[in-house]
């Protein structure tokens, strides 16, 4: 796909309040042929021509460029070994209130929902008596309806340590997360460029999302992230995010890539 396709569908959405300019120009073009696909579009004008006059197709476009490889667990981040010290730490911090932390680009929910069932079990090992709230957000509403629920395939959790599986209850053919922890967790839609809904906060969770994003837009959501963080707190990027903004965000933990903010 040219560059003046790309620039011709940006400005064609923007009118409506979508702005596609912070996706790299190596992410957004394979979404859009999967749409273009879709419809079996000729070329980028015709599905220019269809984004302009269908509100449902800019939905569905806007909803595909939600990243939503997820699953329990994922990774050795989501372990105690490494997240315990972690907890250890924002427990010091909060002195017995209750811990505010938030998963930024939450797809269908099992990055919060494996945060909490990893800080829940943490708190009640020690018999900590402040408890804690996830803020969950994601631009895909159709990726929350799902994390709302809180209901998974079975399979989905076929080979999660046992010792949270407890957090689960069968029903049919699902397992579903029980009210105890689902209560702890507010689903939110949320685009990155706005303001952060939460703060102030004590950790955020921002996994394999900005890899997908400009330069420009990555500085930015770093400078809005700093600001609803409590100074001491706590930053977690995916594997091949890197921060290079030392006075902003401190390297504790290179291999899982752990910052605290300065």
């Amino acid at each position: 796909m040219e560059s003046g396709d790309l620039l011709e569908i940006r400005t064609t959405l923007r009118p409506f309040g979508l702005d596609l300019g912070t996706y790299s120009d190596s992410f957004l073009p394979r979404r859009i042929l999967i749409r273009m696909r879709q419809h079996q579009a000729a070329s980028p004008r015709d599905y220019c021509a269809l984004l302009a006059r269908d509100s449902e197709e800019r939905r569905h476009l806007t909803e595909l460029l939600s990243v939503t490889v997820t699953e329990f667990f994922r990774d050795a981040m989501f372990t105690d070994k490494v997240l315990d010290p972690l907890f250890t730490k924002i427990v010091a911090k909060t002195q017995g209130r209750t811990i505010q932390a938030w998963s930024a680009g939450c797809a269908t929910g099992q990055e919060p929902y494996s945060l909490a069932f990893l800080l829940d079990s943490f708190l009640a090992a020690r018999a900590r008596p402040c408890g804690f709230k996830i803020y969950a957000t994601d631009i895909s509403e159709g990726n929350l309806q799902i994390a709302r629920t809180g209901a998974y395939p079975k399979q989905a959790i076929a080979s999660m340590p046992a010792r949270y599986q407890k957090y689960f209850t069968a029903i049919d053919d699902k397992c579903a997360v029980t009210a105890a922890i689902r209560d702890n967790l507010e689903f939110r839609r949320h685009d990155l460029r706005d303001a952060p809904p939460f703060s102030p906060l004590d950790l955020i969770f921002c996994r394999n999302v900005m890899i997908y994003m400009t330069t420009d837009a990555k500085d930015g959501i770093l400078k809005r992230f700093h600001d609803c963080l409590l100074p001491g707190s706590f930053l977690v990027l995916g594997g091949a995010e890197i921060i290079l903004e030392p006075k902003m965000f401190r390297v504790l933990d290179t291999r899982h890539k752990i910052y605290e903010r300065v």
